[in-house]
């Protein structure tokens, strides 16, 4: 992953190239909020161990660093670094600076008064203009060069707006009937999602496909799903109540372990999926025989990369969402 770097005065600033994310290091954030690093340290044990002051209790349970695996600093590796989220260091230098904080460690008054200025001078700094354009401006990073990548919140929003759809009484959807595979895949799994993403649709297709010539297939009904885009209103399949218990054990027996991750292949890449399996603790031998390669191409690595950026700025998002 290409990463800018900016040192002011001892003080390393870093951009995240791809996406424009941005973070300091620990001696960084040390500095600006007028603390030690082991004060930094042991600040964000407290995230496991007490109760965190206001600023930083969004954070708890939360990754606090920039994804920086095989990190990339002027064309050199630099292995793993260890860099706070510009979040993060906003919420500790809001911490610091607050004089409800009690900072402990025997300092005098007088050491007290110049911890706090200098944390609240460093808050006066980004507020200005927000931590990331803050920090962007000194690492030089530029904004036109910016990937665009996957929306976020796009399923969740989506169903959220469920209502929107109206359908008769005697009938269902896809949509509805995958809703709880739509919010495990974005929300639990955190795969980052495009606005034009339609898992339901793949799932509706296979679905027409799969019940094509069945005896207890009935004469599909229609409704009107109603988008919140430029797709306005379209009208799509609808079945009768009677075919229900076949779509849900086709939905987990067929399409869950043998079409998802043909799909997720196809949006994400193949590093990216075999990524998706591991943490879930489904990566089977067949998966990995029949999805996966070896060895990776350039353009592998490029998309297993955005795919982890639009990841860390869904993680963003949901950081946001539940606050």
């Amino acid at each position: 992953m290409e990463i800018r770097k900016k040192d002011e005065n001892g003080i390393e600033f870093y951009t995240i190239e791809l996406t424009g994310q941005s973070g300091m290091s620990q001696s960084a954030l040390a500095t600006l909020a007028g603390v030690s690093e082991a004060a930094i340290s042991n600040l964000e044990d407290t995230l496991l161990t007490q109760a965190p002051s206001k600023y930083l209790e969004p954070f708890i349970g939360k990754p606090l660093t920039l994804l920086t695996q095989d990190a990339v600093i002027d064309g050199r590796k630099q292995g793993n670094l260890k860099i706070y989220k510009s979040t993060y260091c906003a919420a500790v230098l809001q911490h610091y600076a607050d004089p409800e904080t009690a900072l402990g460690g025997g300092l005098s008054k007088e050491q007290r008064a110049l911890q706090k200025a200098t944390a609240t001078r460093s808050c006066f700094l980004f507020m200005q203009v927000g931590i990331d354009l803050w920090i962007q401006r000194i690492t030089g990073w530029d904004q036109r060069s910016r990937v665009a990548l996957p929306h976020t919140n796009v399923y969740v929003q989506r169903i959220e707006h469920m209502r929107d759809h109206t359908i008769a009484d005697d009938l269902w959807c896809v949509f509805r009937e995958a809703a709880e595979l739509l919010l495990l895949i974005e929300k639990d799994w955190r795969v980052p999602i495009n606005d034009y993403d339609l898992l339901d649709g793949s799932i509706g297709r296979k679905w027409s496909d799969y019940r094509k010539g069945k005896p207890w297939a009935t004469e599909k009904g229609e409704y009107i799903h109603q988008y919140r885009d430029r797709r306005d209103v379209r009208s799509a399949a609808a079945y009768s109540y009677d075919e229900l218990p076949y779509f849900r054990a086709w939905l987990r027996d067929e399409y869950v372990p043998n079409h998802l991750p043909n799909y997720l292949i196809t949006k994400y890449g193949k590093q990216a999926t075999q990524l998706i399996y591991s943490e879930i603790g489904q990566l089977t031998d067949g998966l990995l025989e029949l999805k996966m390669v070896k060895r990776s191409s350039p353009a592998d690595d490029q998309n297993l990369e955005k795919f982890l950026a639009a990841r860390q700025l869904l993680d963003e998002k949901f950081l946001q969402a539940d606050n």
